[in-house]
């Protein structure tokens, strides 16, 4: 696992990296990542790449981590969460960053199990009231905000 930490000093961080989630549920739960970096369960989601829309970013990183096909037209915004003091500064061993994302929702409608990729340790279906208590800090208030407000 890579040594990573959740800060919140913004005059540690060297720049900004733009980041998409998605708050994939059904009558299961919610569908959380344990993150093979770092072992502790967040959203679906990763980065925006260069020359990516936002929805496109969403799309690829839903389809490599869980297989599931979404579409544009299936997701709602839930919000941009960018407040350094719910300790979105990452630091990784080589560099410190403020991380932005940008968190969507969507109901799963395909009644399937998702598939692994090698970049998690485990998916798995949550109800609300029995989360994990190791999530990624910048997933706890897209979560709550979540599950107060639609789910």
């Amino acid at each position: 696992m890579i040594a990573k930490e959740y800060l919140e000093d913004i005059n540690l961080a060297g720049e900004i990296r733009l980041g998409v989630g998605i708050i994939l549920y059904n009558h299961k739960g919610i569908l959380l990542e344990q993150r093979r970096d770092c072992g502790k369960w967040g959203l679906i989601g990763g980065r925006v790449e260069v020359g990516e829309q936002v929805e496109e970013s969403i799309i690829r990183e839903t389809l490599e981590e869980t297989s599931f096909r979404i579409h544009t037209n299936e997701i709602r915004m839930l919000g941009v969460f960018s407040n350094p003091l719910h300790k979105r500064i990452i630091k990784y061993p080589d560099n410190i960053f403020h991380a932005i994302d940008i968190i969507y929702y969507l109901r799963l409608v395909e009644n399937r199990e998702p598939i692994i990729s090698h970049e998690s340790l485990n998916l798995s279906f949550f109800q609300p009231e029995k989360l994990p208590i190791d999530i990624v800090p910048p997933a706890i208030i897209p979560l709550k905000q979540f599950i107060r407000s639609i789910y």
